[in-house]
């Protein structure tokens, strides 16, 4: 019923992260039907919170889904950005970032 609905679409989501994650092609993903176990999950007690949710791949046929390669693409503006500091300033700049 109702709670086997909520852990499949935990696991659907977690199966997606883990995909983009590696870096595969997720239009393959029916490939790993029948490969996916859950081996542990949580649900909160508000439904504001999203379960916790831990599955295991078999990695044979996780390894057989293509690569994904616009997931490793890098969008890098075509107009650069150059930030010119004096060498006594840096230390400055890079506390601002701490």
């Amino acid at each position: 019923g109702e709670f086997k609905n909520a852990l499949s679409a935990a696991a659907f989501s977690a199966l997606t992260k883990l995909i983009k994650f590696y870096g595969k092609d997720e239009t393959f993903r029916n490939m790993l039907d029948g490969y996916v176990k859950v081996e542990d999950y949580y649900f909160y007690d508000s439904e504001l919170v999203a379960p916790k949710i831990l599955i295991s791949v078999d990695k044979e046929n996780f390894d057989l889904l293509p690569d994904d390669p616009a997931s490793c693409n890098i969008d890098i503006p075509e107009e650069k950005i150059l930030a010119q500091y004096p060498v006594s300033e840096i230390d400055k700049k890079l506390n601002l970032v701490r």
